[in-house]
């Protein structure tokens, strides 16, 4: 959005330009991961994951850094170490969820 700005501002072509590919790439993106997540369920308790769901989180789900349970999920997954449902709380392997 700074380079949108900046770039119609300054009416310099090429950082406007910029800007708005920058921005169509993450509205995509966003989308893109919205759509993809809807799909991804746990096997045990058949909640969806990465969706807000309103429900209970279990007693054993953590935060990550204090701010989310889906981004202990997603640091999980990178770092292929094991993770837990938050909803259920049980784990399951990174490796077999990459694949």
């Amino acid at each position: 959005m700074i380079l949108l700005v900046a770039g119609t501002a300054m009416r310099l072509d090429l950082y406007t330009l910029a800007g708005f590919v920058m921005l169509a790439v993450g509205i995509l993106s966003i989308l893109l991961f919205k759509i993809c997540s809807a799909a991804m369920t746990c096997p045990v308790c058949v909640s969806r994951i990465w969706a807000n769901t309103g429900c209970r989180k279990h007693k054993k789900s953590e935060k990550s850094l204090g701010l989310s349970y889906r981004l202990n999920i997603a640091l999980k997954v990178l770092t292929r170490q094991p993770y837990r449902c938050p909803y259920c709380a049980e784990r399951f392997s990174s490796t077999a969820t990459i694949k």
